[in-house]
């Protein structure tokens, strides 16, 4: 009795054991998604299996003495083991950013065929306040492309230039005041984000000298 109780038990352990690695395998990363570009293909990592991934980016081409730009607004679902890969079918060029943002859980990162990009934290101030709610995003920077991702709720892009169209303060004083308003829909119900809140992924570029900055909306 002693014997079989004994490797009873040991099955037990076994089959609790057997069950728990693939449980253990699916759960997902806690660290930032990795982005390794090659050729065409932008394949993002340590994402949320199964979830969405959005990548963004700005590639920059000049020839003839004309800007030539590009962007990239594409969402994808990772597959089982967190990986999202991208065929863009024409090699990336060397002059490109990319920004990679979890859908599920907020978690971004940035990226470069010239390598690793540093993850430069935009500002809390570049976030403006009216009535205790972020109405405005505020960038030292003539041009603006602008991510925003709100985790499991949606994701919106917009762009800007100092000075014209929905410019906030309406002057060419090399800073461009955005409103998230004014923002268009990548994915999720609402048209725009409205305000800015606290969680958001923002993620901002300068499309001609490609600085790419991030953050976290505060408090």
């Amino acid at each position: 009795m002693r014997l079989l109780d004994v490797c009873h038990r040991s099955s037990v352990i076994v089959l609790l054991f057997c069950v728990a690695l693939p449980l253990l395998a699916s759960q997902p990363s806690q660290e930032p998604p990795e982005i390794v570009i090659d050729g065409s293909v932008v394949r993002v990592s340590r994402a949320t299996p199964g979830e969405r991934v959005v990548l963004y980016g700005i590639s920059r081409e000049t020839g003839s003495g004309n800007f030539v730009g590009r962007n990239y607004t594409i969402v994808r679902r990772a597959a089982a083991d967190g990986i999202m890969t991208v065929d863009l079918k024409e090699p990336v060029p060397p002059d490109t950013v990319f920004a990679a943002v979890d859908y599920e859980s907020g978690r971004h990162a940035m990226a470069s065929p010239q390598g690793g990009v540093p993850y430069v934290v935009l500002p809390p101030e570049s976030f403006r306040k009216r009535d205790g709610e972020y109405e405005f995003l505020d960038v030292e920077t003539r041009w603006l492309e602008v991510l925003c991702v709100r985790p499991r709720k949606g994701a919106w892009q917009g762009f800007l230039t100092d000075g014209a169209g929905h410019d906030g303060d309406g002057r060419r004083n090399g800073r461009t005041l955005l409103d998230p308003a004014h923002m268009e829909l990548i994915v999720g119900d609402d048209a725009t984000p409205k305000k800015f809140r606290r969680g958001d992924v923002v993620i901002v570029i300068d499309p001609r000298r490609l600085r790419i900055r991030g953050t976290e909306v505060p408090e």
